[in-house]
């Protein structure tokens, strides 16, 4: 995944490659950089789609956390290697429907990508909690303040009617 010459699509602000927000020079102009959109490029390919928690062993999910402070920066890695996408809900944990009609169970206050080889925990129970993505090309994926896009899959955490 890459975080490279990203710029906002709505405002057409460059965004930080590291983070994904808007750019330290921009603050210095006056603009205060804020957490309310993230953009990351992922590779073509198939991916498990949902709370990042589910895709890993308890014992593996906080050496995961430690790869990203948290998901602080919004891409962590596997523990094979992989890169993990996470980007934080509105409000946290509970249940939101993608327009897919999908329900994307939320225990860890996020929803992100992982590829299918990515995941340490068992098969079928990630299978059962995530959905699944496949990009056929570089798709960017992308947090404004709750309203995610993951290529074609959108997932709005914003209106408070989680369960």
């Amino acid at each position: 995944m890459k975080t490279t010459n990203l710029k906002d699509p709505i405002r057409g602000d460059v965004l930080d490659p590291v983070t994904g927000l808007l750019s330290a020079a921009d603050e210095r102009s006056g603009m205060k950089i804020t957490d309310e959109f993230q953009s990351v490029r992922v590779p073509a390919g198939e991916y498990y789609l949902g709370d990042p928690c589910y895709f890993f062993a308890h014992e593996d999910w906080s050496k995961v956390l430690d790869t990203c402070d948290c998901f602080e920066r919004p891409i962590g890695k596997a523990p094979g290697g992989q890169d993990v996408l996470g980007f934080g809900t509105a409000y946290g944990d509970g249940t939101f429907v993608g327009e897919d009609g999908f329900e994307y169970g939320v225990d860890a206050g996020m929803i992100g990508l992982v590829s299918v080889d990515g995941i340490t925990r068992d098969r079928e129970e990630v299978e059962r909690l995530c959905n699944k993505a496949r990009f056929n090309a570089p798709t960017l994926c992308t947090n404004a303040g709750g309203l995610m896009k993951f290529g074609h899959h959108v997932i709005d955490t914003t209106d408070g009617e989680n369960s």
